[in-house]
C-alpha cells in the first residue's frame, strides 16, 4: 500500500456527495464515521475537508464477511489492506482520525450506549453488513445527521439495496431516497437523513 496516496474506488460525483454531505453536518453533535474504509481514500477524504471533527473508520481489514443468498461478492474480497501501517500513518497525518478493526456487528462493542454520529458513511457491499450498520447508526444520529449509503443499485452489491430497502420500508425520518445526478442517472448512492 502507498501510504502517500491512500485510494478510493468511488467515482467523482460519489466524492463530492460525501464531502458535500459531511461538511453540511458541521454544527450537529456527533461522530463522522467511514464504515468500510477499505484502502483509506473516503477516511483521508474526509479529514481533510474536516479537520476540527472527531473521524472513525470502521473496517475488518480482512476482506468481506460470510456473503449471503443476496450477495454477489465473496468472503474475502476486499483483503490484503495492512492495517497497521494505515492506523500510523493517520496518527501521523491525520490525528482526529481513529480507525477500528473489526466485523459487523461485534465492532460495534466499542462504542458506549450514549455515542451520537452527525455522518455516517456506509460503504460495505454486503446485505448482513448494510443491515448492521444501519440497524445501529441509525437510531444514534443526531437530529439532522446524516447517513450516506454506496453502492445503491450497484450492480455488483444487490444485497445493499435489499437492505436499504427492508431497513426504511419500517422507518421515519426527514429524507430518505436515491441520490440521482438528474432524473434517472443514479449516483449509486442513498440518503438518509435523521
Amino acid at each position: 500500500m502507498n501510504l502517500t496516496n491512500l485510494q478510493t474506488l468511488l467515482s467523482i460525483d460519489r466524492i463530492c456527495n460525501l464531502i458535500k454531505y459531511s461538511t453540511l453536518t458541521n454544527g450537529i453533535d456527533g461522530y463522522i464515521v467511514s464504515f468500510g474504509v477499505y484502502k483509506g481514500g473516503s477516511v483521508e477524504l474526509l479529514a481533510k475537508f474536516n479537520p476540527q471533527r472527531d473521524i472513525i473508520g470502521i473496517d475488518s481489514f480482512q476482506g468481506l464477511p460470510e456473503a449471503t443468498d443476496a450477495d454477489l461478492h465473496v468472503k474475502g474480497d476486499f483483503d490484503g489492506v495492512d492495517s497497521s501501517a494505515m492506523t500510523g500513518y493517520f496518527r501521523i497525518m491525520h490525528p482526529n482520525v481513529k480507525l477500528l478493526k473489526g466485523f459487523s456487528p461485534d465492532v460495534f462493542k466499542f462504542f458506549d450506549s450514549n455515542v451520537r454520529f452527525s455522518f455516517v458513511e456506509i460503504d460495505v457491499d454486503m446485505y448482513s453488513s448494510v443491515k448492521d450498520g444501519l440497524d445501529f447508526f441509525f437510531p444514534r444520529m443526531s437530529k439532522g445527521g446524516i447517513i450516506l449509503i454506496d453502492d445503491y443499485k450497484q450492480g455488483s452489491t444487490p444485497g445493499c439495496e435489499k437492505a436499504v430497502h427492508e431497513f426504511m420500508s419500517e422507518k421515519t425520518c426527514e429524507y430518505h431516497g436515491e441520490l440521482e445526478y438528474y432524473k434517472g442517472v443514479s449516483h449509486k448512492q442513498y440518503l438518509i437523513v435523521k
